[in-house]
């Protein structure tokens, strides 16, 4: 992913193993994130701000930027953030997720450092629930009948 002068691009290390999830779970999933993360380390798109959220932690730097697959249901987010170096601005993707019971927002505090005592329990509920459905649809996808 590039940048225009004046601005960097620039993504937490585990967002590249998000998006090759997201291609597991479904390849539409991973081609959109790309996309979609191309047009913001260009800034041809923007997110909506995040507010301080209590349960989720402090996220008020940070942005959301909603995908799903073409006609289907918006399920995911991009979490990023701006920062400034001097007179560049550099973008940070922080996570690539879904955002059932706002695992996306858990995530990307716990990988900020950020994420409330009182949210750990709902983070492992969320990550481990995520681990079982996506293991059950790798299951699924390795019984298909083969033509």
């Amino acid at each position: 992913m590039s940048a225009p002068a004046g601005r960097k691009w620039r993504a937490h290390p585990a967002v590249e193993k998000d998006i090759e999830r997201l291609g597991e779970d479904d390849p539409r999933l991973k081609v959109r994130a790309v996309a979609l993360l191309d047009l913001l380390a260009d800034g041809k798109v923007a997110g909506e701000e995040l507010k301080d959220m209590a349960f989720y932690g402090d996220l008020s730097d940070c942005f959301k930027f909603y995908f799903g697959i073409t006609g289907g249901a918006i399920t995911h987010r991009i979490v990023y953030r701006t920062l400034a170096d001097g007179g560049i601005e550099i973008v940070e993707a922080i996570a690539v997720e879904e955002r059932e019971e706002g695992y996306v927002y858990l995530l990307a505090s716990h990988r900020l450092g950020r994420l409330p005592d009182t949210a750990k329990k709902a983070f492992n509920r969320a990550h481990q629930k995520v681990i079982a459905r996506r293991g059950a649809i790798r299951k699924a996808f390795r019984q298909r009948p083969t033509k």
